[in-house]
């Protein structure tokens, strides 16, 4: 007659955070110390911070139970990380007004050390690796959660003599995220002929009925995908064909052009994309030749090397290794990855990022053996670690695109 069965689940984990975040301190900690390694208890963990954070708006004690997640040691060396995950899904559930600026902080700085497996004391990425890729890319999704993006997005990188000719090139560090991508249809990118060339237009205006609906194109095809989509800002932007991908660069020329006339009313978003290029005295924005990507990313003068092997080699033959620098099939992630969360992938010699793996990149040149396709290089999440070098290419159809395909832009230094 003293015993209670429970029918549903949630009912019971609710009881649970109830009386966990009834408890004192001392006493939420030890729980938490003997519970959160094991899964079932993790909805206990984040009702419980939701209770103390939304329910009973007890903004000292919900920052000190997140903090104690953060403090968590874990018995299991393959939950290592883990702790931070949680502590980060807690902040997401319970929103940043539930904790201090500190504790916030605290959080962001332990999710993004977690996600690129960067060393506290020293900042330094481990390698050989300490963290397992799933825990480094939840702690990603978290971040991406909290709407946290890397301080570095906008920068373009100064590459000389990689442009055809010669002459130097500034490249995007990172390929264009969603985030990115975001200004380009805030500005109507979808809307304005001037942005398009005259097939492009054409392939926008036309009906889609078995590639993505009636009617004319206004979006990427998966920007409302939860896991590949718009709300995933720190991810490449995927599912744009060639076409919008150019689009996207002349709208990207226009912004310079108005930022360098200091046109008023110019967004500071807007101002960001563009600032570095200013400063360069760049002019045009593009798409890369393929000569150009080749090299960016070092060149394949050594056989099988990836972009953040030095130039002449040696090339990474050990697939931990490749795991630890790109988001390729083997890591089963099942989509793209933040952009900023592979530092060990670093590329040689300019210090670009996602150059192998996570989405293949479009270029200008034709793909000699597919009559109209476009070259894309780089590989992607999808695709094996082979393909991920620097000498792996594929061609597609400019009218068409995939889950798989992104882009970075490119621009001419004049002086």
């Amino acid at each position: 007659l003293d015993q209670f069965g429970f029918f549903h689940l949630t009912f019971e984990e609710y009881l649970a955070a109830r009386e966990m975040a009834r408890q004192r301190t001392e006493e939420r900690r030890e729980l938490l110390r003997a519970h959160w390694e094991d899964p079932r208890w993790h909805e206990v963990i984040l009702l419980a911070a939701g209770q103390l954070g939304i329910a009973e708006m007890r903004q000292d004690d919900a920052s000190e139970f997140v903090e104690n997640l953060l403090k968590m040691e874990p018995q299991d060396p393959a939950n290592t990380g883990r702790q931070v995950v949680l502590a980060g899904r807690a902040l997401a559930d319970i929103g940043s007004r539930s904790v201090t600026n500190p504790t916030r902080r605290w959080v962001l700085r332990a999710l993004e050390e977690t996600m690129q497996d960067r060393d506290p004391d020293t900042g330094a990425p481990h390698d050989p690796p300490r963290l397992p890729v799933r825990t480094r890319f939840d702690a990603g999704e978290a971040l991406e959660e909290l709407g946290w993006l890397p301080d570095d997005l906008n920068r373009w990188v100064r590459c000389p003599g990689c442009a055809e000719g010669g002459g130097d090139l500034m490249a995007m560090r990172y390929p264009v995220t969603n985030a990115q991508y975001a200004r380009f249809l805030l500005a109507g990118g979808y809307e304005n002929r001037d942005w398009w060339s005259e097939a492009g237009w054409q392939w926008r205006m036309e009906a889609h009925s078995s590639y993505r609906g009636e009617g004319p194109v206004t979006e990427p095809q998966y920007w409302s995908h939860s896991r590949y989509g718009q709300e995933r800002r720190g991810c490449p932007v995927v599912g744009v064909s060639w076409y919008e991908a150019e689009a996207y660069c002349r709208w990207l020329t226009d912004l310079l052009r108005r930022a360098r006339a200091e046109e008023a009313g110019l967004p500071a978003e807007d101002q960001a994309l563009a600032a570095d290029l200013l400063a360069a005295g760049a002019a045009e924005v593009r798409l890369p030749t393929e000569g150009e990507w080749q090299a960016l990313a070092g060149g394949t003068a050594v056989g099988g090397r990836y972009p953040w092997d030095p130039p002449q080699g040696p090339a990474t033959g050990k697939a931990d290794a490749i795991l630890a620098r790109a988001n390729t099939k083997e890591a089963d992630l099942g989509g793209p990855t933040p952009v900023a969360m592979y530092p060990l992938g670093e590329s040689a010699p300019f210090g670009l990022m996602d150059l192998a793996g996570n989405v293949w990149e479009w270029t200008t040149s034709e793909h000699e053996g597919l009559s109209g396709s476009r070259v894309l290089r780089g590989g992607a999440w999808s695709w094996d670690q082979g393909v991920a070098r620097c000498a792996g290419r594929y061609g597609y159809d400019p009218s068409r695109s995939s889950g798989l395909f992104g882009f970075r832009c490119v621009s001419p230094v004049l002086f």
